[in-house]
């Protein structure tokens, strides 16, 4: 580890030419992490505002589609998530993840499924 530069830049304290002292480089660690989280919030709100773009439906849109099911073949909520499961060949859980927004359905599938569920 000490064989990287920037490790003896931080060891040393002396960060671009300027004398820091434990403290400083603590603080400036943790600005680059809240940073890091930053950003990463936002990547991760933009995934989530994702509506049918390039294929891929928002979780609201396979929730919507699973309650048009349900309520046309009078199923409950559990049933017709395993029937919307069942037409595509997946097992449940992977589409209670869709819904839920934990993945996102390959757009192949979301096709297939809506062939099928007429």
């Amino acid at each position: 580890m000490k064989d990287f530069p920037f490790f003896a830049i931080i060891t040393s304290g002396d960060l671009m030419g300027l004398e820091m002292d434990t403290t400083d480089i603590t603080l400036l660690v943790l600005a680059g992490v809240v940073l890091a989280n930053t950003i990463a919030q936002f990547f991760y709100a933009k995934r989530a505002e994702r509506t049918y773009k390039s294929g891929v439906p928002a979780p609201s849109l396979i929730i919507s589609v699973r309650v048009e099911v349900q309520n046309r073949q009078q199923l409950t909520v559990e049933q017709a998530q395993k029937w919307c499961a069942d037409a595509i060949f997946i097992e449940a859980d992977l589409w209670v993840a869709w819904e839920a927004g934990e993945k996102e359905i390959v757009p192949a599938l979301w096709d297939l499924f809506l062939l099928r569920k007429t």
